[in-house]
């Protein structure tokens, strides 16, 4: 019985991500292996969120930024029509809005290549217990096979051997 084998392509983020520079924290150069227990490795994971992480929240400080001076720096003119510096803040939020958008997409897309990895994962480990049984079933039937062959022969040899004329067979083991 031949199993349907599945093969696992990695996605093109999985590449792009492979191609970024392996620094770990001293940023020396790293080798390109995966070696997910190598405190190398785990460093040079460490590297890339810290500068994921450094950016956002540069990004963060940057918009706190501009909506404090916006809004603590207004002049002490009210009057009835809009201010110029309202129409940033309204872009300012609107790109704010955009990019937690477009984080809240890229985890959906996150949670999707992650339901479809540990699946075929699943699979996998299904198939493999599949075929370790079957592999344990045989190896139990050809041991049953070969202890009652054993003892058919000894049992034939000792009659031989014993100087009788007639020899009686008993069947020692039941059919497989």
């Amino acid at each position: 019985m031949a199993a349907a084998r599945v093969e696992y392509i990695a996605p093109w983020w999985v590449y792009w991500l492979h191609e970024l520079p392996h620094l770990d924290l001293t940023f020396q150069p790293r080798g390109n292996d995966f070696q997910p227990r190598d405190p190398g490795y785990q460093q040079t994971l460490l590297f890339w969120a810290l500068a994921f992480a450094l950016c956002a929240a540069i990004n963060l400080l940057f918009l706190t930024v501009c909506l404090v001076c916006f809004c603590c720096c207004k002049k002490d003119e009210q009057t009835e029509t809009k201010n110029i510096s309202s129409c940033c803040i309204t872009w300012t939020a609107a790109i704010s809005g955009l990019l937690c958008c477009a984080a809240v997409g890229i985890g959906f897309y996150g949670n999707s290549e992650t339901n479809d990895g540990v699946y075929q994962l699943t699979y996998s480990l299904d198939n493999a217990n599949h075929t370790l049984a079957g592999i344990d079933s045989l190896r139990g039937e050809g041991e049953q096979f070969l202890q009652c062959t054993a003892a058919f022969k000894a049992h034939y040899y000792s009659a031989a051997h014993s100087g009788q004329q007639q020899f009686y067979i008993e069947i020692l083991c039941v059919a497989l």
